[in-house]
């Protein structure tokens, strides 16, 4: 009997050594894991997301479980590329060409329907006299009498070679504006100005055409030309009239245009 007895406990022995043994085995792969796969296991892995954030995922502990935060770094600024200030574009400048002013235009900008009318054109030179009248042109030498179109165009061409204004005036015989217009007009022509400007004057009743591509419709008045352009226009049948305009005149030759 007790034989017996000692052979049931040598059994029951042996398999809990076998069970136990079992356990053990089960428990070996978790914890004798090769070095490089936990190193693996422990790499964090990151990614990077188009709004230029790096997630950084938590990384895997030995026991197999995953970090539950996870870790926002900001990304690099070296894939950032600046952007340059926009400067916006100048406005576009336009320059126009002032055809008319007060008291007249250029003569060579006057309309189509004067310059192309030829039967106006002819009238207009069989209606005009040859030579001014004496008794009412100027008595000065610093006063140049002008006639026609091409006078005119030659008198411009002259002083834009010597970089001098172009002054005239227009007037027409037995006029008593005119004639008190004209001491002033030649005081101006015979003062200083004359080393700045040249003057003209135009006896309406032979520069009938000059006077009508001019649009002159009263009299006296001056036009004054500067670099080729008409700049100003003036009317001077009043003293003190002739005297404001002799003064701009000043102001014209500095290279001020009204």
């Amino acid at each position: 009997a007790e034989a017996a007895a000692a052979a049931a406990a040598a059994a029951e022995a042996e398999a809990a050594a076998a069970v136990a043994a079992e356990v053990v085995a089960a428990q070996v792969p978790a914890a004798e894991a090769p070095a490089a796969e936990v190193l693996a296991a422990e790499a964090s892995a990151e990614a990077v997301v188009p709004t230029g954030v790096v997630v950084r995922i938590g990384s895997v502990a030995r026991s197999g479980s995953v970090t539950p935060a996870a870790e926002v770094v900001a990304a690099p600024a070296e894939q950032q590329v600046p952007r340059q200030a926009e400067v916006a574009a100048p406005p576009k400048v336009t320059y126009t060409l002032q055809v008319e002013r007060e008291f007249g235009r250029d003569p060579r900008l006057a309309p189509p329907w004067i310059t192309e009318n030829t039967e106006m054109l002819a009238e207009l030179a069989l209606l005009s006299s040859t030579q001014p009248n004496p008794a009412y042109s100027s008595t000065s030498s610093a006063v140049q009498s002008m006639l026609t179109l091409d006078d005119f165009e030659a008198a411009l061409e002259r002083a834009r070679k010597h970089n001098r204004l172009v002054v005239i005036k227009f007037y027409q015989a037995r006029c008593k504006a005119c004639l008190n217009a004209r001491a002033g007009y030649e005081k101006a022509a015979k003062g200083p100005l004359a080393e700045r400007a040249d003057f003209y004057e135009v006896d309406q009743s032979v520069g009938r055409l000059l006077c009508t591509l001019a649009k002159i419709d009263q009299l006296p008045v001056a036009h004054v030309y500067s670099g080729g352009q008409l700049v100003d226009t003036r009317a001077l049948h009043k003293p003190p009239l002739v005297r404001e305009f002799v003064k701009s005149l000043t102001l014209h030759a500095d290279g001020y245009s009204m």
